[in-house]
């Protein structure tokens, strides 16, 4: 027992070790443009909801990549299931197919800068490194 106990805790501290000598990925993963403005993340589809005439002024993103957009600007359907039934909110495999799975959701597509690698300060931050000044001055005044 104690050979079986002792076998199993080297193998945990070699894998252990190897996954330690691992470096994790850095790279992010690259959008996927919808026009000169505005991108979707990688691996996913855009959708246009405003076009008027050859230009597209709104774009949205299928979670998936190569879906159908659907006609009701919020939904879309997997490529096997590219058939829209916006009545029910279900993609078919053939317009009078019986089978069908539960349509998609889609997400605003962002501005290409939103992609960016680059340090993003979000408001919560901005405001704590405020409040840190604030009432380190505070402090200050009253000693």
């Amino acid at each position: 027992m104690r050979s079986l106990t002792t076998s199993l805790v080297a193998a945990l501290l070699l894998l252990s070790a190897r996954a330690a000598v691992a470096e994790p990925s850095t790279a992010t993963p690259a959008p996927t443009a919808c026009d000169d403005n505005y991108s979707c993340p990688e691996g996913t589809t855009c959708c246009c909801i405003y076009r008027q005439g050859d230009d597209c002024f709104t774009w949205t993103c299928c979670p998936l990549q190569g879906t159908t957009c659907c006609d009701d600007s919020y939904s879309c359907c997997p490529h096997d299931y590219g058939f829209c039934n916006t009545n029910l909110g279900t993609c078919l495999m053939g317009q009078d197919s019986p089978l069908s799975v539960k349509a998609l959701k889609r997400t605003m597509a962002k501005p290409h800068w939103a992609f960016s690698s680059g340090p993003k300060t979000t408001m919560s931050e901005s405001t704590q490194e405020f409040e840190t000044c604030y009432n380190s001055d505070q402090i200050s005044s009253i000693l």
